[in-house]
């Protein structure tokens, strides 16, 4: 389900952070409640680029470095598409792709866990395409996007 209302804000937001434009306060508190599972999943995603304890910009020492600022691209044409999202909820791809590290805390507990959350997101599409299926699906979102 596209909530497109919810996509454009969200997506709105996503290009005025990464411009320096909003604060990161600014920045979560533009991601509404949604039905779209691409809303939730996007703002867990995000999360991971700024910090949540102190307002900022994302300038000066806080500037997003470029390929940041790709993958915010992308997340943004994703948001203005008409892709549905199709991984699972709840789960961002920097978890299906964690490293070993919480394996060797947990003495192998957590590797079982890690393993089948990637071999989901594998049998779903590509991961380094994500949030779309596959290189194919942000293709041809490209092909459609428009900035008007």
């Amino acid at each position: 389900m596209i909530d497109r209302k919810a996509r454009n804000k969200a997506a709105l937001a996503i290009r005025r952070y990464a411009s320096g434009r909003i604060t990161n306060f600014e920045f979560e508190k533009s991601f509404d409640d949604s039905e779209d599972f691409a809303i939730c999943a996007i703002c867990g995603e995000v999360w991971r680029f700024y910090d949540d304890f102190k307002q900022h910009k994302a300038l000066g020492k806080h500037a997003l470095d470029k390929n940041v600022k790709r993958y915010f691209a992308k997340l943004f044409v994703f948001l203005k598409s008409d892709e549905e999202y199709v991984y699972p909820r709840g789960d961002y791809p920097w978890e299906a792709n964690k490293s070993r590290f919480l394996s060797l805390l947990t003495f192998g507990l957590s590797d079982e866990r890690r393993l089948i959350r990637k071999r989901v997101w594998d049998e779903i599409g590509d991961i380094q395409y994500w949030p779309f299926k596959s290189e194919n699906h942000l293709n041809s979102a490209l092909k459609n996007f428009s900035f008007v």
